[in-house]
């Protein structure tokens, strides 16, 4: 039974975020009478390669995230998917937990992905998971702005 449970996660994880690749996506993060996830970037860790994330979560209840992850660039206006490096890649399926009231670092090299970022403003985008129970969950984009000089 519970290898059934941690399937049916992995394929709904991975759903969702094929589902999310190339739209544009805006902060949320709030359940209906709690309080949020939030995602920041940690001072002093932003380089043209990489960052460290940080998750918050200031409610009672766990939420669960994995590894991927999409990188995004400010356009006239308009928040646009960047171009990848490589063609064929994916991201391992995993699902790691946000325990209530618990923050974690979560370090995020995107040069494999993305290359070196060029001057411009950014936002990178992670999704976070309220699981009632298989298959019966609501999902959460979390982003975070940046600026590459």
């Amino acid at each position: 039974m519970m290898k059934k449970a941690l399937f049916l996660f992995t394929v709904a994880l991975t759903l969702c975020v094929l589902c999310s690749c190339g739209e544009t996506i805006e902060d949320s993060g709030k359940k209906p009478g709690t309080t949020y996830v939030s995602m920041s970037i940690q001072d002093r860790t932003l380089t043209k390669e990489g960052v460290t994330l940080i998750l918050k979560n200031d409610s009672e209840d766990e939420y669960t995230y994995g590894e991927a992850y999409e990188v995004q660039k400010k356009e006239d206006g308009t928040w646009v998917e960047i171009p990848t490096v490589i063609e064929n890649y994916g991201f391992q399926s995993i699902g790691y937990i946000l325990g209530g009231k618990q923050e974690k670092e979560v370090p995020i090299n995107w040069k494999w992905l993305y290359g070196e970022l060029e001057a411009g403003e950014y936002r990178i985008v992670k999704d976070a998971l309220y699981i009632r129970e298989a298959g019966d969950y609501d999902t959460y984009h979390l982003s975070a702005t940046f600026t590459i000089q």
